[in-house]
């Protein structure tokens, strides 16, 4: 196959929230599947999924308002959902799923993203065989690392997306894709 030199001219969307949720998933699938690495799989996985909301919001929150761009990285993620369903004029249920694991993710991913060196101690009787590592200590942010919390962040990220997505009538059919793209090659002798 012979290669020359060409003039490339390309666009491409990339729709960043649906691109993390991709990530979140596919470390979701192969915990599902593998012990080994399994904490680091389902930890990413719901880091992740929190990446991805935080992203929709921020492309949901700049096509419904004329001012996302000044205040985008003032607000929490928090304050840019109470935000954007004051503009759709929706109420959020916090003390329900899916926006009660919002946020449960959120939380998570903060005791992640601001965390610190912890030493944390304690006593218990364990039966043990000389192979068997010791139950130890974890912080409060560990105990909540399961495939079941990875998973029902990844059912509550997706039904908040429909559902925020379906209230400011926006267009569904690439909330899933992570990007398109359209190019044009021209040879460079017909350049």
């Amino acid at each position: 196959m012979t290669k020359r030199k060409v003039l490339v001219k390309g666009k491409k969307t990339l729709y960043t929230f649906a691109y993390l949720r991709t990530i979140s998933w596919a470390c979701h699938k192969r915990a599902k599947e593998s012990i080994k690495g399994r904490n680091l799989l389902i930890s990413s996985s719901m880091v992740f999924t929190a990446f991805s909301i935080e992203a929709y919001l921020n492309h949901l929150g700049s096509n419904v308002t004329d001012f996302w761009d000044s205040v985008e990285r003032k607000l929490s993620p928090r304050e840019k959902l109470d935000l954007i369903s004051s503009i759709l004029k929706i109420k959020i249920d916090y003390g329900s799923r899916p926006f009660q694991t919002f946020v449960n993710m959120f939380a998570f991913r903060n005791a992640l993203a601001h965390g610190s060196t912890e030493i944390l101690s304690a006593e218990s009787i364990q039966i043990l065989s000389d192979e068997d590592i010791p139950s130890l200590p974890k912080a409060s942010w560990e105990e909540s690392i399961t495939l079941e919390s990875a998973t029902r962040y990844l059912e509550d990220g997706k039904a908040i997306v429909l559902h925020l997505n379906s209230k400011a009538k926006l267009d569904s059919d690439l909330l899933w894709t992570p990007e398109t793209a359209e190019w044009q090659i021209v040879p460079l002798d017909q350049a």
